[in-house]
């Protein structure tokens, strides 16, 4: 049975799912076989490694990075496992992203809207964007509970900053 999408994440069941290997595939574009759990494993199970608990995250992960690189299927890999989380209309539906940086690369794509304000749900550790009136849509929600995780972990900024 195929999965039906945005399906909201379970962290857990991506925690054995990244290998070097395979984000060493994916930067190489070497993609046969990299479909959506594959790259919900690739990005979400990133989350388990000790360079995520110290912040860092790989261009790799970037949808600008490949941007720049025009015509780079992986800008659309990337996209499509965060849209595979949620449609963000709601806090129960949010919008599961591994770093700050996601969100806004995210709105970009799908929501390039004027953005009126932004607010932290700490209770839900979910992050609230609202955009000015008479917009397609009122408010975005993402969620970043595991970029909160792993701050909890160790003494990091909140904010994620891609290698250089």
């Amino acid at each position: 049975m195929d999965k039906k999408y945005p399906q909201k994440l379970s962290y857990p069941d991506y925690e054995h799912s990244f290998s070097p290997r395979l984000l060493n595939d994916f930067e190489e574009g070497r993609l046969d076989g990299f479909d959506m759990e594959t790259m919900r494993g690739l990005v979400y199970g990133y989350t388990f490694t000790e360079d995520y608990t110290k912040g860092v995250i790989p261009n790799a992960f970037s949808m600008d990075y490949w941007a720049a690189k025009h015509g780079c299927p992986q800008e659309q890999l990337l996209f499509d496992a965060i849209s595979s989380t949620g449609e963000g209309l709601s806090k129960e539906d949010a919008i599961c992203v591994i770093c700050i940086q996601h969100e806004y690369e995210y709105l970009k794509r799908e929501w390039p809207l004027k953005i009126k304000g932004q607010k932290l749900l700490l209770d839900k550790n979910i992050d609230c964007i609202e955009f000015e009136e008479g917009q397609m849509i009122d408010k975005l929600y993402f969620d970043i509970s595991r970029w909160f995780e792993r701050v909890k972990c160790r003494k990091y900024e909140p904010f994620g900053i891609f290698d250089d």
